[in-house]
């Protein structure tokens, strides 16, 4: 970067320059010297860049210096992340900047409902699931939507729920009065060409190379007292900050208590971090976690997006994680004001050493592996529903029905198996050539349910008794051994009522973490499915892992 490069940006940036750049110096990172002018023009563009890049920036500030520079009407940005913690994140990242510019910001999830139908902001924060919500209920509100940025679009793509965002885009589209402007935003895809094609056209790919030096040990997990030799390690060494990364929600619940019991930190600088704990926690957990100079924090991938937890010394890897793409993103959480990360990879067999030297010099490589799962059918279910609750009133030609779910993509006569299966169930109804919504349908949609693909699971609610906020959800419980552990703390069971179990914390030394609900690979819709269509589904399913 040099000044030659920033004086012709910062030139562009009339208005947004000095709310968005001052404050660091003027300083630009590399993407956003080239993302920043073709943004400006108005072009799409999908954007691959290292963790921690610059890459939020690098969109929102030309989005808004288009916005100011034209006469539009509210919302006019929809900004959509894959997770409600990275909507909240953003929102805390920007709204000051937003508010400075004399422009409005809301969040729409299914936990917070800032956005005013009634008085629309400018710029809306929400997922596909409040998207898909929104084109049912408040569609006039998305007809003026003149930008759209998907970001971290890795986490959604190759899912069904990024398969539900791509038809929710096109369904975007047909209410539109004109062509918005897209920008997706990445650190790890492979092939960005490929990816992008499937959201939107035409396209720019901004790809900047290049990750920073890697510094890594891996270490056998020899016994328990591997983990108190790496604690007092990291404190002799003048290591403050370290996040953990384990592979599922039962592990990072073990470890955490572990880390604790040790005391080399204190108890109360040992935080847990996963999918499965209440809002209230997750948010409690971030912010401490932030704010303080010395902590741990053990977390599944929930961590690996881009939620502002501050700057981590250390990335510790408990087990090796299921590709090349989360590794980079997991240790991309750590010393991003260095040029070199460092991390550690705790092994126990010898396959798991292999794995985490194969992945570490494949992340030194750059090479990324293909994300092509297939899609997941399922979402035609959750589509067809979503759109004849949207259209109940006055139905729905099954010509449009076929249109829209080629996008996925289904063969027509693949549609009309599916359309004939679910008025075989009873789901659909036929009228004058039309389609309906049957009551069943009705019924879904009026108690919100088809929005999600997400599939249902039974699970129950944990209610702290104290301060009756949600600690998380678990799966099930031991009816004999009733004391567990949860959010890094232990519990003991005070009472049972349906779905609720009202919990207070227990002085007993040890708790074994619950069954957390399965993480499920098809979406919710998967079982509606005719069994033709159902062997199509996600012809390659990756690693999961329970986030």
């Amino acid at each position: 970067m040099t000044y030659q490069d920033i004086i012709p940006i910062r030139r562009l940036l009339k208005r947004t320059w000095k709310h968005f750049f001052r404050p660091f110096g003027g300083r630009l990172y590399a993407v956003q010297i080239k993302a920043i002018p073709p943004i400006l023009k108005g072009k799409n563009v999908i954007i691959q860049s290292p963790t921690a890049s610059g890459k939020t920036e690098a969109v929102i500030a030309p989005v808004i210096e288009r916005l100011l520079n034209s006469s539009f009407a509210s919302p006019a940005v929809l900004y959509i992340c894959p997770t409600r913690a990275l909507v909240y994140d953003i929102f805390e990242r920007l709204i000051q900047q937003v508010s400075d510019l004399q422009l409005t910001m809301a969040i729409r999830t299914g936990e917070i409902r800032q956005f005013n139908p009634e008085n629309p902001q400018d710029i809306l924060l929400t997922t596909p699931e409040s998207l898909d919500s929104m084109l049912c209920r408040n569609q006039k509100n998305l007809e003026n939507i003149e930008h759209v940025i998907l970001d971290e679009l890795h986490l959604l793509h190759g899912t069904y729920r990024g398969d539900q965002l791509r038809i929710d885009l096109h369904r975007l589209q047909k209410i539109l009065h004109h062509q918005p402007q897209y920008s997706a935003l990445s650190a790890t895809f492979k092939n960005p060409d490929k990816i992008a094609s499937q959201y939107f056209t035409p396209y720019e790919v901004i790809k900047i190379e290049g990750q920073r030096e890697l510094e890594y040990k891996i270490i056998k997990i020899e016994n328990l007292s591997t983990y108190s030799e790496l604690l007092s390690y990291f404190k002799n060494s003048g290591i403050k900050k370290v996040l953990f990364f384990c592979n599922s929600r039962a592990q990072t619940e073990e470890i955490g208590q572990l880390l604790k019991s040790i005391q080399i930190w204190p108890k109360e600088s040992v935080f847990v971090h996963h999918g499965s704990l209440g809002k209230y926690e997750r948010l409690v957990a971030e912010k401490e976690f932030k704010k303080r100079r010395n902590a741990i924090c053990v977390s599944t991938m929930t961590l690996e997006v881009g939620i502002d937890i501050g700057d981590i010394d250390m990335i510790s890897l408990v087990g090796p994680p299921p590709s090349v793409s989360s590794l980079l993103q997991r240790i991309g959480r750590g010393n991003r004001r260095e040029n070199i990360t460092r991390a550690i990879g705790l092994y126990v067999t010898e396959k798991e050493r292999d794995e985490f030297q194969n992945l570490f010099e494949l992340a030194i490589k750059g090479e990324l592996e293909e994300v092509d799962r297939g899609p997941c059918l399922s979402v035609a279910v959750q589509q067809i529903f979503s759109i004849l609750y949207q259209m109940r009133h006055k139905g729905v030609e099954e010509s449009y029905l076929k249109e829209l779910l080629n996008n996925l993509p289904m063969r027509e006569s693949e549609i009309t198996s599916l359309l004939r299966h679910l008025q075989d169930k009873e789901y659909i109804q036929l009228h004058r050539n039309r389609l309906y919504p049957s009551v069943k349908v009705v019924d879904l949609g009026d108690r919100g349910f088809i929005h999600s693909n997400i599939p249902g699971i039974t699970s129950y609610n944990v209610i702290n008794e104290i301060t009756g906020k949600s600690v998380g959800e678990i799966g099930s419980f031991d009816q004999i051994n009733k004391e567990f552990v949860l959010s890094g703390e232990r519990w003991k069971i005070v009472s049972i009522q349906g779905e609720r179990i009202k919990v207070s914390q227990s002085k007993s030394y040890y708790g074994r973490p619950p069954i957390f609900p399965p993480t499920q690979i098809h979406g919710r819709y998967y079982n509606l499915l005719p069994s033709s269509l159902k062997i199509l589904c996600c012809k390659e399913v990756s690693q999961m892992t329970q986030v």
